[in-house]
């Protein structure tokens, strides 16, 4: 609904040819390729974009994040972007803890793709109070390494540095949170170690 009618027609790769042209881009390069899925769904748009990503990140090395629309069909977002040869490991997959089911979190984290807890700065999603439970499940079954946080930054209030919640939510208060349950050295693995990693740029 956001975009001109033609562009849902352009093929995998009209759009990685745009995305690459972002990526390379001498005046303002991005780092990141991201692609937005449906609710427990694929649609034929989405499965182009996929697609697209999967190609630029061949291309680039770019890494690849995905919007999970309240963190459902990771596992079919996994399985398009395999089919196209992008490794889950390239992969962030976003908004995981607002479909708090263990079996299904510990089966995305089985693929070797990163898991990112981006809710703790919205004040409107009621599964955010599971998300340090889930996050030290992760921890104890081998995951620590894949596990993400942030704040969702699309309101004034998330993005806020000096007021609740945004990031002093995320930074101090959830971090209490979280860190009493898995200790101070594993929060350093997930907010410094993880997304080095995570967001690293690997040119081919």
């Amino acid at each position: 609904m956001h975009h001109d009618p033609e562009e849902a027609n352009r093929t995998a790769d009209d759009l990685a040819r745009l995305i690459v042209a972002d990526i390379t881009s001498t005046t303002h390069p991005c780092g990141l390729v991201k692609i937005g899925t449906g609710y427990h769904h694929l649609d034929t748009f989405e499965r182009v974009s996929l697609e697209a990503a999967a190609a630029a990140h061949t291309l680039t090395g770019t890494p690849v994040a995905i919007h999970l629309e309240l963190g459902s069909a990771g596992d079919l977002v996994l399985a398009e972007l395999s089919k196209n040869s992008i490794p889950p490991t390239s992969t962030v997959l976003g908004h995981v803890g607002r479909n708090p089911d263990d079996g299904y979190l510990l089966e995305l984290a089985s693929s070797g793709a990163f898991l990112c807890f981006d809710g703790p700065s919205r004040a409107n999603h009621p599964t955010d109070w599971r998300t340090p439970a889930l996050i030290e499940l992760l921890a104890t079954r081998g995951h620590l390494h894949q596990v993400l946080v942030g704040g969702d930054t699309t309101t004034a209030a998330a993005r806020s540095v000096t007021s609740g919640p945004g990031m002093p939510g995320v930074l101090q208060h959830f971090r209490n949170t979280v860190t009493q349950r898995i200790g101070d050295e594993a929060w350093e693995t997930i907010t410094v170690a993880n997304p080095a990693r995570a967001l690293t740029l690997r040119p081919r």
